[in-house]
C-alpha cells in the first residue's frame, strides 16, 4: 500500500491498524531534503465504562436491573453496523462455596446497533462477589475487538421481619396444616431473621453464613434456616423464601421420620422412650419392686442457670397451661443437631451401675432454652 500527494498539506488514512512507513521530500533550488518516519496505527479498541459496583437481589426477590456498556474506539465503522456479544459468569466462592452461574447459559448475546446489554436473568435468583462481564464487537463477521472486566458483585437485601414470620407461617400450614409455637423463635435464633449479612440488624450484605457444626467446622449453615447438612443449594442461599421453605421441610422430618433410635423422629423417639419407662415400670410393680417417676420438669428463663423469672418457659412431662411437651424439646434439638437426645430413658449404664432414669442432657450451647425464651419483642421494631 503506497499514496503520494504534493500537497504541502497532505495526509492519508490507514484502514487497517499496523506500522506504516511515511517519507516527507522537500525539494530546493539546490538542494534535496528527505526524511523517513514510522507511523504506529491502533486498531479498534472496546471499553466496557459501567462503573463497578455492588447490585442488590431486592427483599421481593427480584434479581435487579443490570445494564452494561460498551464503547468502541479507534473504529471507522458505524456503530449501527456492529455487533456487540455479551456474556457473564456470576461466581460465589466466599465460605469455601464455588458456585457459577454463566448468562447467558451457553454461548453469548448478540445485539447489533446498541452497545448497551440490558441483562436478563431468566429464572435465575442468584448473586456472588464476582461478577465478570466479556464482550466483542465485530463487523460482518470478523472482530475488531474483545474485552472483560470484573469487579461487580450481586448481594442480596433482606425482607422485613414481619414478611419473613408472615411467610413462615403460611408455608408451614401449608405444609403440614399446623404452626409449631417456636418457629419464629428458632428463626430468630438461628439468623436473627437474616438471609444477608453478618449482623442482628443487617439489612444487605453477603448471606448469612456460620460454621456451627462442630464435626464439621467448614459446613457452613446459611439463611434464615441456617441450612447446612445437607448443604443448602446455591437458591437456597439466595432466594429467603426457598431457605424457608427449605427449612420447614427440615424441621418436620426431624419430627415425624421413622426409626429406631438415633434414627427416630421426635415424636417416635419420646414414645419409645415412655413405653420403655411404662414396661420397666410395669415389670418394677409386678415383682414389688420401686418404680421410677416421670422426669422432672425443665424450666428456662431467659437468663442461663435462672429458673426463677416471672415468665418461664416449661418443657414437662404433663403439660399444662402454656407448659411445653418434652417431645417439643427433643424436636427442638434434633434441628440444631442431636448427638446427644436433650432428654431421653437410660435403661443401660453399666459405667454408673445404677437403676435405669430419666436423662437430661443440655448441650453446651444451651440450644433449647435459647429458642424457646428468644425475646421476640425486637423484631417488631425497625420492620418494613
Amino acid at each position: 500500500l503506497s499514496a503520494s500527494s504534493s500537497n504541502q498539506l497532505a495526509s492519508h488514512v490507514y484502514n487497517q491498524p499496523g506500522a506504516y512507513e511515511a517519507q516527507c521530500t522537500v525539494h530546493c533550488p539546490t538542494v534535496v531534503f528527505a526524511q523517513t518516519a514510522t507511523v504506529g496505527v491502533a486498531g479498534p479498541s472496546l471499553d466496557i465504562v459501567t462503573t463497578p459496583q455492588i447490585y442488590f437481589i431486592h427483599e421481593n426477590i427480584t434479581m435487579p436491573e443490570v445494564t452494561f456498556e460498551a464503547e468502541l474506539s479507534n473504529s471507522n465503522v458505524s456503530v449501527s453496523e456492529i455487533t456487540f456479544h455479551w456474556r457473564a459468569e456470576l461466581r460465589m466462592t466466599e465460605f469455601l462455596r464455588n458456585d457459577l452461574l454463566n448468562i447467558p447459559q451457553s454461548g453469548t448475546v448478540n445485539i447489533t446497533g446498541s452497545s448497551n446489554w440490558n441483562v436478563d436473568w431468566g429464572n435465575s435468583i442468584a448473586g456472588g462477589n464476582d461478577l465478570t462481564v466479556h464482550v466483542s464487537a465485530s463487523h460482518n463477521g470478523q472482530v475488531l475487538a474483545s474485552t472483560s472486566m470484573l469487579g461487580f458483585q450481586i448481594y442480596g437485601r433482606n425482607a422485613g421481619y414481619s414478611s419473613v414470620f408472615s411467610y413462615a407461617g403460611a408455608e408451614s400450614m401449608s405444609q403440614k396444616g399446623e404452626l409449631p409455637w417456636f418457629l419464629n423463635r428458632l428463626i430468630a435464633q438461628e439468623s436473627w431473621v437474616t438471609q444477608f449479612g453478618d449482623a442482628p440488624s443487617a439489612t444487605q450484605g453477603l448471606p448469612t453464613a456460620g460454621a456451627n457444626n462442630p464435626s464439621n467446622p467448614t459446613a457452613y449453615g446459611f439463611g434464615l434456616m441456617q441450612l447446612d447438612n445437607p448443604p443448602a443449594t446455591s437458591r437456597h442461599i439466595w432466594h429467603w423464601q426457598d431457605n424457608l421453605d427449605e427449612g420447614i421441610e427440615r424441621l418436620f422430618h426431624m419430627r415425624d421420620r421413622t426409626g429406631t433410635g438415633s434414627g427416630a423422629g421426635a415424636l417416635q423417639f419420646w414414645g419409645q422412650q415412655v413405653q420403655q419407662w411404662d414396661d420397666y415400670n410395669d415389670a418394677q410393680a409386678a415383682q414389688g419392686f420401686p418404680t421410677v417417676p416421670p422426669p422432672d420438669d425443665v424450666i428456662y428463663c431467659p437468663v442461663p442457670g435462672d429458673t426463677n423469672c416471672a415468665n418461664p418457659m416449661v418443657f414437662s412431662f404433663n403439660p399444662s397451661g402454656d407448659q411445653k411437651t418434652m417431645s417439643d424439646g427433643l424436636w427442638i434439638k434434633m434441628y440444631n443437631g442431636a448427638e446427644a437426645h436433650w432428654m431421653n430413658w437410660n435403661n443401660t449404664d453399666p459405667d454408673l451401675q445404677v437403676p435405669p432414669y430419666w436423662s437430661y442432657r443440655p448441650d453446651p450451647n444451651d440450644y433449647v432454652r435459647k429458642v424457646s425464651t428468644q425475646n421476640m419483642s425486637i423484631y417488631q421494631e425497625g420492620d418494613d
